[in-house]
């Protein structure tokens, strides 16, 4: 009898500290992590922010709402090339459905909800010199 409930204290025992349900703390999931939210900043550089918290001056952007979700304006540094810019695009997975109204810009599809990592990830590119959403209205319009 003495050897089964040391038997069962040690599993007690092993179980709190390999992690078992009980002694274990929920990890988050997308559903309950807190989000970073999309911000615009004018006069800033860079001009759009992932953050906690947008910043005074800052004003916080909606897909559908304000941007169309999956679609990035890029333009190309001067003297980049679509190959520069490549993997940059892969990491993001996105691909160039249209360029103009220059040489350098490009219209991009991005996976839906992806625009803000987008956005803020491929200004940092070394081939690009601006990345932006597709606005589908001016964001200091008002109604």
């Amino acid at each position: 009898m003495t050897a089964a409930i040391n038997g069962l204290a040690v599993v007690a025992v092993l179980a709190v500290a390999c992690g078992s349900p009980a002694g274990r703390q929920e990890e988050p999931t997308p559903t309950t992590a807190k989000q970073p939210i999309f911000a615009m900043c004018r006069g800033a550089t860079p001009a759009y922010v992932l953050v906690d918290v947008p910043p005074s001056g800052c004003r916080q952007l909606e897909a559908g709402t304000d941007y169309a979700d999956g679609r990035v304006l890029i333009g190309l540094r001067p003297g980049a090339t679509d190959e520069d810019v490549a993997p940059d695009l892969a990491r993001y997975h996105a691909t160039v459905i249209a360029s103009g109204p220059t040489a350098s810009q490009r219209v991009l599809a991005v996976p839906g909800g992806t625009v803000p990592q987008a956005v803020v990830g491929l200004e940092r590119s070394p081939a690009v010199a601006y990345a932006q959403p597709d606005l589908l209205e001016h964001v200091d319009q008002t109604t």
